[in-house]
């Protein structure tokens, strides 16, 4: 359990902490309700602990679920849990919201970093090269002007290029199958537990889909392969 903290201070009203100011004008000066909870509460300071509500429930709508209790100077508010009203639709926007949030969010990091050590610029020439470098592999006298001006500049072959965008090729389509097909299949079991949640008929139900949509924990990975320089 986890609790609000405050004080009611006559005259003054709800506060985090004992002000520093005179409590009366009939009292000592200076005799400030800071100077002590025992003053405070002498003088009619009411230190107050209402317990929080958890997360997606409410009071009930005509009245409260707290249990009150007051001595020497403490106010306790404890909650009655079975007075308490569930938003079981607030709960489950939110837990799907972030569950699918995670699914689409992860993978799309995932894909991303690989081939991260290349630019934007040099990423927008890949389907290119890749097209040259099919045409060659059919036929070696085919124009492939991109990547005869890579070779050039790298000097080497087109030949030992053409073999290396191919291979590059093999292993982005390697990674980006496995975390698609990882992020089907999670897609796949949220929309099993929406449907569950869908069809529940009470709270103690839907909880259970809800906590099922929670449950679904999401980790992509991609087989490494040996890295040669392209």
């Amino acid at each position: 359990m986890s609790f609000d903290e405050y004080w009611i201070v006559p005259d003054i009203g709800k506060v985090t902490l004992l002000p520093h100011v005179q409590i009366s004008n009939e009292l000592p000066i200076p005799t400030r309700w800071s100077d002590g909870e025992d003053i405070a509460k002498t003088n009619g300071a009411l230190f107050c602990r209402d317990e929080r509500l958890p997360e997606y429930y409410s009071h009930p709508e005509d009245g409260t679920a707290y249990v009150e209790e007051t001595e020497d100077g403490v106010r306790s508010r404890t909650l009655d849990t079975s007075l308490l009203v569930y938003d079981a639709a607030a709960h489950y926007s939110a837990v799907k919201k972030a569950k699918q949030d995670d699914i689409v969010d992860s993978a799309d990091a995932l894909l991303q970093s690989v081939g991260s050590e290349y630019s934007e610029s040099e990423r927008a020439g890949w389907d290119q090269q890749f097209d040259e470098a099919q045409r060659y592999q059919n036929d070696n006298s085919a124009d492939v002007p991109m990547l005869k001006g890579i070779a050039t500049a790298r000097g080497v072959t087109v030949a030992y290029l053409v073999e290396r965008v191919i291979e590059k090729r093999d292993e982005w389509v390697a990674a980006y199958t496995a975390v698609i097909g990882a992020r089907q299949a999670y897609q796949d079991t949220l929309d099993t537990a929406v449907a569950t949640y869908k069809a529940a008929e009470d709270d103690d139900a839907k909880a259970e889909a809800i906590a099922t949509i929670q449950d679904i924990e999401v980790s992509y990975s991609i087989t490494e392969t040996e890295e040669s320089e392209e």
